[in-house]
């Protein structure tokens, strides 16, 4: 892969991991079928084990949005229709402070149109240092 073609794979999969962070009620069904394949699994950082209807769920009953930094994302295409996405998160709380580091994986899948989330999971981690400006 070239590294343009690398950069503009990292930046648009980093625009719809950001997206599927906000989601909420006011996502809807629509959008949210768009971003995640109809195969979807998840590992959660709790270790549940979560399909595409349950995630489906628990977005758009969301009311408030979790503010969640997110930083040092990296991308390996794997295939043409395949990407890995790496990076890590921190939940961000009013008062500045940050808990419930987690370092994150998804995998997406191009089907000829649209990059959708296949696979994602989150593995609780040790707290690491939050960068609040990162060039990718």
């Amino acid at each position: 892969m070239q590294n343009n073609e690398h950069h503009n794979l990292l930046d648009c999969l980093t625009v719809l991991e950001r997206e599927l962070h906000r989601a909420t009620a006011n996502t809807g069904m629509q959008r949210l079928s768009e971003l995640l394949h109809p195969d979807f699994r998840e590992y959660g950082r709790s270790g549940r084990e979560y399909d595409f209807a349950t995630i489906a769920e628990h977005l758009l009953t969301q009311t408030r949005e979790v503010v969640l930094h997110a930083q040092h994302f990296a991308v390996q295409q794997l295939a043409s229709n395949l990407a890995l996405m790496t990076y890590q998160t921190a939940d961000q709380h009013d008062n500045g402070e940050f808990d419930r580091h987690t370092l994150r994986s998804s995998i997406w899948q191009y089907n000829g149109q649209i990059w959708q989330m296949i696979f994602h999971q989150g593995t609780a981690t040790a707290e690491f240092p939050i960068i609040t400006h990162e060039l990718s």
